[in-house]
């Protein structure tokens, strides 16, 4: 079992709504921003973290999709520029998203 699954469930969902902000996924669970705060600590996880590790599993994922285009995964991912998305991959993998998939074939 991951830790924050719940949570990572309901941020694939804001983020593809386009607001992940921990406001709308503190929202989403009927608590403050400060409890799911708390929450999150209890678990080890920080809400900036939780983010980038939905991001990136679902990046993987998306990316083994092939019918999505890059820019479209930049946005389900909740990025307006696809070079953001890029550069967070990168960051992430040490691979642009178009290498990691290529590899992935």
């Amino acid at each position: 079992h991951d830790s924050g699954d719940p949570y990572r469930r309901v941020l694939i969902r804001l983020l593809r709504d386009g607001d992940a902000s921990l406001q709308k996924l503190a929202e989403a669970f009927n608590i403050s921003a400060r409890t799911l705060q708390r929450k999150l600590a209890d678990e080890g996880l920080r809400y900036q973290q939780l983010l980038d590790d939905t991001r990136r599993m679902q990046a993987q994922e998306y990316l083994r999709d092939t019918r999505l285009a890059l820019a479209d995964i930049a946005g389900l991912l909740g990025y307006s520029e696809q070079s953001a998305f890029n550069r967070a991959f990168r960051q992430w993998i040490g691979m642009t998203p178009a290498k990691w998939r290529q590899q992935q074939r």
